[in-house]
């Protein structure tokens, strides 16, 4: 028999999948951002949802910081204190 793809996911799996606490998923439901299906008593999240939910994150903008020299320099006031020290 040929592997089917999954077509529902748990609630636990999701939080799994997303990283997050069930809470979270609980949110997403409530807000109408993931659907999910009832089977007997169990709630299940549609892999298609899912799919839509995560393809519908924005991008990632990371930005770095500039490089320079004075990057690993300590504040200035804390230069003060340590003089101040020294000279006593």
């Amino acid at each position: 028999m040929p592997d089917l793809p999954k077509l529902l996911y748990s609630l636990e799996e999701v939080a799994i999948i997303l990283d997050c606490k069930k809470t979270k998923i609980y949110h997403l439901l409530s807000d109408k951002n993931i659907i999910a299906k009832k089977f007997g008593k169990r709630t299940l999240v549609t892999a298609e949802s899912l799919h839509a939910f995560i393809e519908g994150l924005p991008e990632a903008e990371i930005q770095l910081a500039p490089m320079n020299s004075n990057r690993f320099e300590k504040p200035k006031r804390y230069r003060e204190v340590l003089d101040d020290f020294s000279a006593k």
